[in-house]
């Protein structure tokens, strides 16, 4: 006698599971945010990496000094000229759907660009979300998320190094080096930037208003099965 073993009442053939697929924004925004921690280190920011820490850091200051560093006399060491975010600086950037001024956010979990920074003069932000599924076969499927960074053109510019950058370039770059074959922990692969993997991956600059904003965006792939897919009980 078969026992039903999926959730979907199926009792003799197992199929993909996608009932964990709408947390995975969630879940690299975690990455993202890193730990709710107080210390700063030689590596660790806030309880975040160097190189996340710089991503957020992107994000709220508009200046392009938002990553340099001034020398202290006093203390004789190079100190940063904008101070590193907390774990509740980070999250507060996040807009949860309550916030009226979406201006006051910089990440969005929706691809729909608000009539904010078309109006705001110096404001960045990133977008993430799903954009495609497409099923390789009943066990397991391919998931595409592309990131938007998106900027104003008077806050284009970023000195890194004494050397200056394009910022959504810099910002796109920075999402690479700490996402590209990241575990998310949801189901099972790893998020990344591949085309062998799906001809979606890649990268674009190709937002516009033809006016004051700008930006690219940059598509990541996840082979995606879920571990409670089944089979046959007897």
């Amino acid at each position: 006698m078969l026992e039903n073993n999926l959730i979907n009442d199926n009792s003799s053939v197992a199929f993909n599971n996608f009932s964990e697929v709408p947390r995975i924004p969630y879940k690299i925004l975690e990455i993202l945010l890193g730990d709710n921690d107080d210390k700063i280190t030689e590596d660790m920011k806030y309880g975040v990496p160097t190189k996340i820490a710089e991503f957020w850091k992107m994000l709220k200051y508009n200046t392009n000094d938002c990553l340099s560093e001034k020398f202290d006399k006093k203390k004789q060491e190079f100190i940063p000229i904008k101070k590193w975010l907390t774990f509740d600086e980070r999250k507060a950037m996040i807009w949860d759907g309550s916030q009226a001024d979406e201006g006051q956010c910089s990440i969005f979990l929706k691809p729909l660009i608000g009539t904010s920074l078309n109006t705001a003069e110096m404001q960045t932000q990133v977008r993430l979300y799903r954009i495609s599924t497409l099923p390789t076969s009943q066990y397991e499927a391919i998931l595409c998320y592309e990131f938007d960074i998106i900027t104003n053109e008077r806050t284009c510019l970023v000195e890194r190094n004494k050397e200056l950058m394009e910022r959504t370039d810099l910002i796109e770059n920075t999402l690479l080096s700490i996402l590209n074959g990241r575990d998310i922990e949801v189901g099972t692969g790893y998020l990344t930037f591949n085309k062998e993997l799906t001809r979606s991956c890649g990268s674009m600059l190709n937002i516009n208003n033809s006016k004051t904003l700008y930006g690219r965006s940059i598509v990541f792939g996840l082979e995606f099965m879920s571990p409670e897919v089944g089979g046959i009980c007897g």
